[in-house]
């Protein structure tokens, strides 16, 4: 419950909060918290999980306990094929193209 709590909150927040500064951070702040709600989320998933471990194998508690620490696992993942797929696929190629040249040319000769 307490992980169902935690993990929603991140959302909610998110989207409650308005954005500060300006130009590139702005919204960073909105970031940080998401981050932070979901960083709590993960502790208490991997307490849940710890927990679980105690009960017998194949137990309905045992696989409950288990839920929030894949779903962490999942998001994790995902996020990370995400910035992988970014860098793959389109923008942090890393400056390969050149850019077009502009033709030099002699300036005109004045008439006399």
């Amino acid at each position: 419950m307490l992980w169902s709590v935690a993990f929603i909150l991140a959302f909610i927040d998110f989207g409650m909060t308005e954005p500060s500064s300006d130009g590139f951070t702005a919204g960073l702040n909105k970031v940080a918290k998401f981050m932070a709600w979901q960083a709590v989320a993960l502790v208490i998933s991997v307490i849940v999980w710890v927990i679980g471990s105690r009960f017998e194998r194949r137990s309905a508690q045992r696989v409950a306990s288990r839920i929030p620490g894949i779903i962490m696992i999942a998001i994790a993942l995902a996020f990370g094929l995400f910035i992988l797929s970014s860098g793959l696929i389109g923008g942090m190629a890393g400056g390969t193209e050149t850019s077009p040249q502009m033709p030099v040319t002699k300036p005109a000769e004045p008439a006399q």
